[in-house]
């Protein structure tokens, strides 16, 4: 998918990569390289830059790629104060490895705006963009009828907490699925029965849970049956 991205081939490397962003939708590297998918200066390259920022890596170095290009995208959206602070970011991380400073980091830094202007992380404008990036992967998705079965289950050796929601498939079948409170932390609040709606990716042979909303209704109205 990186060499059809190369060759302007976009298209077919974002339906190889959605599928794998999908499940590794908590790695910096899955959103970056989702990023290529998109011509510089689009909102998805961008949204797509925010997220990858926000997820963890072991240690900063990680993510000077990433703060490189939200930097080119954030000078091209003229968003300088913003700009400025990934660009000296990098260039603390790279001094304090005894790096150097060269290429488009040494270009940058030559730029007559930056001493102008003051840094802003931008931690509301990353987060804003990080929850559009998250809107992507469920595009195309179809949305589907759920109730909390269980609000609270302990499960696998690590005694993760759980949540089992019942759904109604394509085929009109309930079906039911864990939900890690870890990665969805919003699923606590709910009650036993309660109804809501469920993204789920069933492309794969394991169904894969992107996202949990509201949904107006009745306790278990998806399946009377289990009421009481």
């Amino acid at each position: 998918s990186l060499v059809w991205n190369k060759i302007d081939r976009n298209s077919e490397a974002l339906e190889l990569l959605l599928p794998i962003v999908r499940k590794k939708s908590g790695e910096y590297w899955a959103w970056q390289h989702l990023s290529e998918c998109y011509p510089s200066g689009s909102s998805e390259r961008f949204q797509c830059l925010c997220k990858s920022l926000t997820c963890y890596v072991k240690s900063p170095e990680f993510l000077l790629k990433v703060r490189l290009e939200l930097a080119e995208e954030l000078i091209k959206s003229e968003l300088f104060n913003e700009a400025k602070f990934q660009i000296m970011k990098i260039k603390s991380v790279r001094e304090e490895h005894e790096w150097g400073i060269k290429g488009r980091l040494e270009e940058m830094l030559g730029l007559e705006w930056l001493t102008d202007v003051e840094e802003d992380e931008g931690i509301e404008m990353i987060n804003r963009n990080t929850q559009e990036a998250e809107k992507l992967l469920i595009e195309g998705l179809p949305t589907l009828k759920g109730v909390i079965a269980v609000s609270e289950i302990e499960l696998g050796t690590k005694k993760r907490k759980f949540s089992i929601i019942d759904y109604i498939d394509d085929f009109k079948k309930i079906n039911s699925i864990p939900v890690n409170h870890h990665r969805f932390p919003d699923v606590r609040n709910y009650q036993k029965g309660d109804p809501i709606e469920i993204i789920i990716d069933e492309s794969e042979d394991r169904p894969n849970v992107l996202g949990i909303n509201d949904r107006s209704g009745n306790k278990w109205d998806i399946n009377p049956l289990s009421i009481g």
